[in-house]
C-alpha cells in the first residue's frame, strides 16, 4: 500500500492559517451573506409583487374609467368628473389618468372653460409617457384654439416636425387654419396631404373631400 503522500509543514501551516482566515472572515461576514442572498430572493419575489401591485392598479382604474364612460354617456356629467378626477389623484401612473384628463378637458370645453380645458390637455401633450395621447392632447388644444377664433395659435400647435402616426389629423387642423384665413390654396393643399393614404369614400376621407372642394370653389369665386 503506497504511504500517503504527507504536505510540507509550511505548506500545511499556511493552509490551517488560510482556513482559520477564512472562518474568522465568515464569522464577521457570513450572515450579511445570507442575508444578501434572502434580500435577493426576497427582490425576485418582491418584483413579481410589484407587477401583481401595479396589475391590480390598473385594473381598477380601468374599472373607474369604465364607469367614469358610462355616467357621461347617461349625461351624468358631474359624476363622470368626480370619477376622472379619482382616477387622476389616485391612479396617475395608470395609462387611465390621460384618458381621464382628456375627458375632463372635453367636460370642460362642453362647460365654456377654455383654460380649464386646456390646462388639462397641457399637461397631457407635456407630461405623458404615450407619445399617442400627447399627440391627441395637442390636436385638441389646436382644435380649442381654432374654435376660438386663435388662428396662430392653432397653427403653431400643428406646425410640428414630428407628428407620430397623426400625419392625417395634423393636416386636416392645418387645412382648417388657412380654410378660416380664406388662404384657399394652402387648405386645399394641407387637405390633400391629410387625404393621402385615406379612403376617400369612408367617413373621414368624405369630411376632408368636402373640405378641399371647398377650398377649391371658394378659389374659383374669387
Amino acid at each position: 500500500m503506497a504511504k500517503k503522500e504527507e504536505k510540507p509543514i509550511q505548506i500545511q501551516l499556511a493552509e490551517d492559517d488560510d482556513a482559520e482566515k477564512l472562518r474568522q472572515w465568515w464569522k464577521k461576514n457570513g450572515s450579511g451573506i445570507i442575508a444578501g442572498i434572502v434580500l435577493g430572493v426576497a427582490g425576485v419575489g418582491g418584483v413579481k409583487g410589484w407587477e401583481m401591485y401595479t396589475e391590480r392598479r390598473s385594473l381598477t382604474a380601468s374599472d373607474l374609467f369604465q364607469q367614469m364612460l358610462a355616467r357621461q354617456a347617461a349625461g351624468s356629467d358631474a359624476q363622470a368628473q368626480e370619477l376622472a378626477l379619482q382616477i387622476r389623484d389616485d391612479y396617475g401612473a395608470t395609462p387611465y389618468a390621460d384618458l381621464a384628463l382628456l375627458m375632463l378637458a372635453r367636460l370642460a370645453v362642453e362647460n365654456g372653460d377654455r383654460e380649464r380645458a386646456e390646462g388639462y390637455l397641457t399637461g397631457v401633450m407635456n407630461d405623458s409617457e404615450n407619445m399617442a395621447m400627447e399627440h391627441i392632447a395637442r390636436l385638441r388644444l389646436a382644435q380649442i384654439a381654432l374654435d376660438a377664433g386663435d388662428h396662430r395659435q392653432a397653427e403653431q400647435l400643428v406646425s410640428v416636425e414630428e407628428r407620430g402616426g397623426f400625419e392625417s389629423e395634423y393636416s386636416e387642423v392645418l387645412g382648417d387654419v388657412y380654410l378660416e384665413q380664406k388662404q384657399w390654396d394652402k387648405a386645399r393643399t394641407a387637405y390633400d396631404r391629410a387625404l393621402e393614404g385615406l379612403d376617400p369614400t369612408a367617413g373621414a376621407g368624405q369630411i376632408l373631400t368636402a373640405k378641399r372642394n371647398l377650398a377649391m370653389q371658394s378659389a374659383t369665386d374669387q
